[in-house]
């Protein structure tokens, strides 16, 4: 992980200073959630990149709030949607991998069922479209990713919940296109909407657009040619140490930011010209990161390490005051900082917290614990940020790791035998959180996965 670049993140909020910044008082009409999936925080400008991956986001985050510390809820898509949505760790939520838990001898462990079957949202959760929809909101969503399948239960409460089964990696472009053309509707234009866009360049194979091919990627060419999606091909190699390959993945995940940004950037142009801007909430995130060769892992869903949760949160709207925040929060939080912004009350007990009164009013928040769980290989991890402690149980084993992420940023060091009375009570508090979602949630749902879905995802590499 990267530290942040001073200089440039000096400059980008500087150029704020100039802007005409919006009425505190004015409660957000519209919400419009943008997810880049696959994006970690440090490759982008406004968190201290150097290569130029995301001037119109960064441009965007002069005038809205950045999130030093923000985190996935997971490290893969399915579980991070749900919590997304729900506002629930997975373990309350239930889509993704079916876990039960294992009480025997007054012991609490998590148990996969052998065949590792996917599983579906809670039926009995509300989500965040079904409450906006319920209250008013034409809800409208645009999704590519093959787990956002709507036989995984995302899709409950969107009026239109736009995926294309066939062609689930649909580029930066075609998905600015359907939303344009959802916006010329006239549901859109005579009610509050709640619009979430969903982009997948930045996933692997990074497949990037003629517009931005070459940016970072010249001085590969003559490794893997013209075709990008050969890149899963190579996997081999990389794990032996091919240092050329491992550039070349690099540049090119750096490639699908630029393209993604760009396609980001014309989405606000049009959104200013037909008024859609100065009364909309606005929200840029992801649902998780990607390992590039930090710890000898590429790609995510294997660990639970900052390269892969650590992940941007950007928001802009009325009442917002611009600038930078260190506070931990994590996608849990959106849903109930959402619903708080428009005024809808909810009579859900959330495990995420709303970050509206910060935003706004800058107060100060309690400090909470963070959690991640969910891996979708290998064995299962699970981590609690207490800042700036993170500590990780590597289940298989049961390996404790303790990390100070404000002194160690790149987690080299195990603080675990140092400072074991932090690791334990930290232990402690992430089973006890666990224990009791799991408890709350309704039985888990599997997936029966049709041949196409399955194709999609050995596409996208997650079926080996």
């Amino acid at each position: 992980m990267l530290t942040i670049n001073k200089a440039i993140v000096a400059a980008l909020m500087i150029a704020s200073s100039s802007c005409s910044f919006l009425d505190s008082t004015q409660v957000p009409r519209s919400v419009v959630v943008i997810v880049i999936d696959t994006l970690r925080a440090d490759h982008m400008g406004i968190y201290g990149y150097p290569r130029p991956t995301s001037p119109n986001i960064d441009r965007f985050a002069t005038e809205g709030i950045v999130f030093e510390n923000f985190y996935s809820s997971s490290t893969w898509t399915l579980p991070s949607f749900g919590s997304l949505f729900t506002g629930e760790l997975p373990s309350r939520h239930g889509s993704g991998i079916i876990r039960t838990i294992d009480q025997e001898n007054g012991k609490h462990s998590f148990v996969e069922h052998a065949d590792r079957r996917f599983s579906q949202l809670d039926e009995k959760l509300p989500t965040l479209a079904t409450s906006l929809g319920l209250n008013g909101f034409a809800t409208f969503a645009v999704v590519n990713n093959a787990f956002l399948n709507p036989e995984f239960g995302l899709s409950r409460g969107f009026a239109v919940y736009d995926f294309d089964k066939n062609t689930p990696e649909r580029s930066a472009k075609k998905v600015v296109d359907i939303v344009l053309e959802w916006l010329s509707e006239p549901s859109a234009a005579t009610r509050p909407i709640f619009m979430f866009v969903h982009f997948m360049d930045v996933h692997m194979p990074y497949v990037s657009d003629s517009s931005v091919s070459g940016m970072f990627t010249d001085g590969y060419k003559e490794t893997l040619g013209s075709n990008r999606k050969r890149l899963q091909a190579v996997r081999g190699r990389i794990a032996r140490g091919d240092e050329v390959l491992r550039g070349l993945y690099t540049a090119s995940y750096d490639e699908g930011i630029a393209y993604v940004d760009q396609q980001v950037g014309r989405l606000f142009e049009s959104m200013e010209k037909i008024g859609l801007w100065d009364d909309t909430l606005i929200i840029v995130t992801a649902d998780h990161g990607e390992a590039l060769f930090e710890h000898g892992r590429w790609e995510h869903g294997a660990s639970v390490l900052e390269e892969v949760v650590r992940v941007p949160l950007i928001v802009r709207g009325p009442g917002i005051k611009p600038g930078r925040s260190e506070i931990p929060a994590s996608l849990v939080d959106l849903v109930p900082t959402i619903l708080e912004a428009v005024e809808i009350d909810s009579s859900s007990d959330f495990f995420g917290n709303s970050l509206w009164t910060s935003m706004t009013m800058g107060r100060v928040l309690e400090e909470r614990d963070i959690i991640v769980e969910g891996t979708l290989y290998g064995a299962e991890q699970r981590a609690i940020i207490r800042w700036p402690y993170k500590a990780i149980h590597q289940v298989a084993g049961d390996k404790k790791l303790l990390f100070d992420l404000e002194a160690d940023p790149y987690e080299r060091v195990d603080l675990s035998t140092s400072y074991p009375a932090q690791r334990d009570q930290m232990m402690e508090s992430l089973r006890d959180a666990l224990v009791v979602a799991v408890g709350e949630r309704s039985a888990s749902s599997g997936v029966e996965l049709d041949p196409a879905l399955m194709k999609n995802l050995r596409a996208l590499g997650y079926i080996r």
